[in-house]
Parts: structure tokens; sequence; C-alpha cells
């Protein structure tokens, strides 16, 4: 599936006046984008085919997103398919967090743990 063939299906663009994209970089397995909908910005994941090679599965990724973001610590889904095809999430401005940054012990005092359904705990960093 590509880029073109998502945004056509997304429900909530079908309305829009202009949708325009750029692809962001850093991704090791996936393609990501930023998808500009009128005044909106959203973050557009299209997932790897080499994925299940390398062990990595998103059976639980859109609930536990989910969770997360009713205690403001990830984005919004707006949409996914078959969690397995691609992702899309609120865009969040932000920098990547430095090795030295996540070592820091006061930035460890700030991780907090919660419980998903299904027994999936999750790690976040605030």
């Amino acid at each position: 599936m590509n880029i073109d063939e998502i945004v056509n299906q997304v429900p909530d663009w079908q309305k829009a006046k202009t949708i325009r994209h750029e692809t962001l970089s850093g991704g090791y397995s996936n393609t990501v984008y930023k998808v500009f909908v009128d005044e909106k910005i959203y973050a557009l994941r299209i997932n790897g085919k080499q994925n299940e090679f390398l062990g990595l599965e998103y059976k639980d990724e859109i609930e536990i997103i989910a969770q997360a973001a009713k205690h403001d610590l990830t984005p919004m889904v707006l949409e996914c398919e078959n969690k397995s095809d691609f992702l899309i999430t609120d865009f969040i401005y932000g920098t990547q967090l430095s090795e030295e940054q996540i070592k820091n012990t006061d930035n460890l005092r700030k991780f907090i743990k919660f419980h998903i359904p299904g027994n999936v705990v999750v790690h976040h960093f605030l």
C-alpha cells in the first residue's frame, strides 16, 4: 500500500481542500510521512515488509498507544489498517532524546509504568 492509496481511503480526509505530504527521516523499518490536511498535521507510518522478519509485531501497539494517549503520553490514533499496514496519529513536534538525556538519573525518575489489559506493561518516558 502506498501513501496515495492510504490518503484516498481515510474518511476524515475525503472532504479536505488540500492534502500534501513530506517524507520524514529516521525510520529504520518503516516509511514515515508528515501529512498536511488543510490546517491539521498528521504522522503517517507505513509499516515495512521486513517487520515480520525482524520480529516486529504491531498486534498490541494500537491498544497501547490508545491507552497512553488517554494519559497524554502519545498522540491520538486517527486511523490504522489491519493494525499492521499503516498507522495515522496526530503529529507532535519534538526532538529525539540523546543517549545522555535518557541515562540522566533525573530523567529516569520520570519513567512511569501503566498496565494495559492483556498483561502488557508499558514504560514511557515523559
